[in-house]
């Protein structure tokens, strides 16, 4: 079906990996997934593999959790001139939230 996750898998994955799977596979495997970058990691206990990465992190509040995300997501779509404002904007929050 012609929708957004062709955008977001050539954005994501390339042109070639997701004219690969578009055309020539149904369904991938975790596997598979994780070798084009799609997934960041494979687990069998996931509750654990979350816990044990909010700990090694030192993970930010979920608000700058989700503007990173996005800053990430968008970065490889927008202009410079659209990416600064965001990203000025986003470490300017940042640094007024670090606690001496």
């Amino acid at each position: 079906m012609p929708d957004m996750t062709l955008f977001r898998l050539v954005n994501q994955a390339g042109t070639a990996a997701t004219r690969q799977l578009c055309l020539f596979s149904s369904k991938i495997s975790a596997v598979e997934a994780e070798q084009l970058r799609l997934i960041d990691k494979i687990s069998e206990n996931t509750a654990a593999c979350v816990e044990r990465f909010l700990r090694e992190r030192d993970v930010m509040d979920a608000a700058n959790h989700c503007v990173r995300r996005r800053l990430i997501s968008e970065a490889c779509t927008a202009s410079y001139e659209d990416a600064i404002g965001r990203h000025l904007a986003a470490s300017d929050r940042f640094l007024r939230n670090i606690k001496p």
